[in-house]
């Protein structure tokens, strides 16, 4: 059974829709009081969502000001590709004689609903489909402490930047980006581990430069 987000939760996802439709600009201030009117619900939740966003680096908090939306330029972004590549290999390594048939479906059926997601120009699913697609395996990895490593930067990388939504040339990458996770599907079945360090390495280091030229 699916679990139910909280309300601090659906918060949050409703504040990251909002940056990665442009809604919300980096440097842009947020404050409880704009959520409050915009939401209809209590303060509680949004306080909580706010704290979790700071967390994940997608808001910062200025003492005396509020909260505002974290600018991240494309150097910091890039550095931080390079980590998570590393920390990601690694994962694929320790999960790679764990995963199990259903395993590989539910990262098939990611793979064909990022295709539905891209065709639609739904860059906030697509976004949100390929984090899904990388947990089926890191979340068999076995090491909770790189799974929590690995969320704080995904998480904050991809969404504090607005990586998919607010970069030039995107629609084109990302379609390429989907054929690098079938790939990565094929090369797990097969348990070609230096293919698939190869493979994730450049996935998450040359897409982003990809990306980055066509700007």
């Amino acid at each position: 059974m699916k679990k139910l987000k909280t309300i601090s939760e659906q918060v949050y996802d409703y504040v990251i829709e909002k940056i990665m439709n442009g809604e919300l600009k980096p440097g842009q201030k947020i404050t409880e009081t704009d959520l409050l009117q915009e939401l209809d619900i209590s303060r509680t939740p949004i306080r909580d969502a706010f704290l979790s966003l700071v967390s994940d680096g997608v808001l910062i908090s200025v003492p005396r000001k509020g909260y505002f939306v974290r600018e991240y330029d494309d150097e910091t972004a890039l550095l931080d590709w390079h980590i998570i590549a590393r920390l990601d290999t690694y994962a694929a390594e320790l999960a790679l004689e764990h995963l199990k048939e259903e395993d590989y479906q539910a990262m098939q059926e990611c793979i064909e609903q990022m295709d539905l997601a891209l065709d639609a120009g739904d860059t906030f699913a697509y976004n949100e489909l390929q984090h899904k697609f990388h947990d089926i395996y890191l979340n068999k990895c076995g090491n909770k402490r790189l799974i929590e490593l690995l969320h704080t930067l995904l998480y904050g990388a991809s969404r504090a930047s607005v990586f998919l939504s607010m970069m030039n040339g995107v629609e084109v990458t990302t379609k390429i980006i989907n054929e690098e996770h079938k790939k990565i599907l094929e090369l797990f079945k097969k348990k070609e581990l230096a293919d698939l360090t190869k493979c994730l390495t450049l996935h998450w280091t040359a897409s982003s430069y990809e990306i980055k030229e066509e700007q």
